[in-house]
């Protein structure tokens, strides 16, 4: 899956989520004695598509950290979020009055929708923390390497492999001076001699 069809495809689900929401809450708001499960609804929708949108910050900043696998599966999960986003809008479309709303919104129907609204932002929720972890350990391992380099006064370091790190070097505009008072954490990277 191509990062950038990705990126347009979660923006595209964001803004669909956005609007079935709206709709929702007009809904209820010009209906009385909506059930409580429709704002629930209505809610659960707007959160999701919170979490995409962090989402696709996300998917921005670390494109190249995350395995193709990743990306097929966040596309899979945007694709069924947009089909709800689907069911959800055709319950709306030509409800007239308290009676249809109710008929359209049963129970049962609107539960089921909800634990998939809420189901689906769990789990793009917990995608979205793991893809933040790894940003950060990848700007962490670069400020570690930059130290382990200042502190061997820029002579080639051996650094112990990581998967995640990205040793490309640092750009001279990112170096600041607190960077070279402070002392190399140990363990994090290795001199040309081993440290007694």
């Amino acid at each position: 899956m191509d990062p950038l069809s990705l990126l347009a495809s979660i923006a595209g689900v964001v803004t669909a989520g956005i609007q079935v929401s709206k709709a929702i809450y007009d809904l209820v708001s010009t209906t009385r004695g909506t059930p409580k499960e429709v704002s629930d609804v209505a809610r659960g929708v707007s959160d999701l598509s919170i979490v995409l949108r962090e989402l696709r910050r996300a998917l921005k900043e670390g494109r190249e950290l995350y395995r193709h696998k990743l990306l097929r599966r966040i596309s899979s999960a945007i694709r069924r979020i947009g089909q709800i986003h689907a069911q959800i809008r055709e319950m709306i479309v030509g409800v007239e009055g308290f009676a249809s709303l109710k008929w359209l919104f049963r129970r049962a129907k609107t539960m089921h929708l909800l634990y998939q609204v809420e189901s689906h932002k769990n789990g793009i929720n917990m995608i979205l923390h793991i893809m933040t972890l790894a940003v950060q350990t990848r700007i962490f391992l670069r400020y570690c390497l930059k130290l382990c380099l200042v502190s061997n006064g820029n002579r080639k370091a051996k650094i112990v492999s990581l998967p995640i790190l990205d040793a490309r070097p640092i750009p001279q505009s990112q170096h600041s001076t607190a960077a070279v008072k402070m002392e190399r954490p140990k363990g994090i990277c290795c001199a040309n001699k081993p440290r007694t």
